[in-house]
């Protein structure tokens, strides 16, 4: 698409950015075509290729993605509106990015995404450290991409803690604890829950492309319900989403200068850390 943009001293940026966005619209959905066409692949083909073979391809491959998309996005955001973009100065970066206030809109939507798959929703809280900060927990960040990553693991926890819950005090019983801590340097989030955490072996599972509902078949549909079709197969839900928000997210991590660790627990629970470096003003 780019190459059809016409080279003239009369054109202008306007033509660019409306590339830009339709190179955009055409990016979506590419998370599950993707995984779904390489699980048809992998799983009805005669390779020797490994898991982790195609575990690595795909972080690639969706990594690569993740920094195009950061170059289109940064390119909308500072053209300015006469030409199509948002005429944000700094573009995708917010100078006061709010991180506690990115993680209570991750919670609400999380929350609400629970009422109405589930019926209910559990209890949260979110807690603040800082250390020697002058404005703890307020820098320049890039907020979509944050936001993104605490949605995902919020709504994890969230899920995880309903349905491992026998009633409405047993599930009051079970609250989602969110830590934001930081200092001028680094932040620090940790979604903890007590769901009854991941087995051991299976553990390594929650970072694969092959597993959850985008890799249980070819024939997986996006579903108001939840549970599985009448095959059988995993259906992917608003809430549950197709199985890939973990790796998807650990890769906005690491692009983003920072890790995704989860521990463990299993019995009790499971936490889940984000560590970010903050970007100076």
């Amino acid at each position: 698409d780019l190459r059809l943009v016409r080279r003239s001293r009369e054109v202008g940026l306007k033509e660019f950015i409306a590339v830009m966005k339709k190179i955009k619209r055409q990016g979506d959905g590419m998370v599950r075509l993707g995984v779904l066409g390489m699980h048809k692949w992998y799983s009805s083909s005669h390779t020797d290729h490994t898991d982790e073979f195609v575990n690595k391809w795909l972080d690639d491959y969706f990594m690569i993605r993740i920094g195009s998309n950061m170059l289109v996005d940064q390119c909308i955001a500072l053209a300015s509106v006469e030409d199509g973009g948002l005429g944000h100065p700094t573009g995708i970066v917010d100078t006061n990015c709010d991180i506690v206030r990115i993680c209570e809109r991750a919670a609400q939507y999380a929350k609400a995404l629970c009422e109405v798959q589930l019926g209910r929703s559990p209890v949260y809280s979110i807690e603040t450290s800082a250390w020697d900060s002058p404005t703890p927990h307020e820098f320049s960040y890039i907020p979509r991409y944050l936001r993104y990553i605490m949605v995902e693991l919020i709504k994890n926890s969230f899920k995880a803690t309903v349905e491992r819950s026998t009633d409405d005090a047993n599930l009051r019983a079970r609250p989602v604890r969110i830590l934001v801590s930081s200092d001028s340097m680094h932040c620090g989030i940790r979604v903890s829950d007590q769901a009854g955490g991941i087995p051991f072996d299976v553990g390594k599972r929650i970072w694969s492309y092959l597993y959850g509902a985008a890799g249980a078949a070819g024939s997986v549909k996006l579903a108001r319900g939840g549970g599985n079709n009448s095959d059988g197969v995993p259906i992917a839900t608003p809430l549950a989403g197709w199985g890939v928000g973990l790796p998807i997210s650990r890769l906005h991590a690491r692009y983003l200068g920072g890790t995704l660790i989860l521990c463990s627990y299993p019995g009790m629970g499971t936490d889940v850390s984000l560590f970010l470096p903050t970007i100076s003003r």
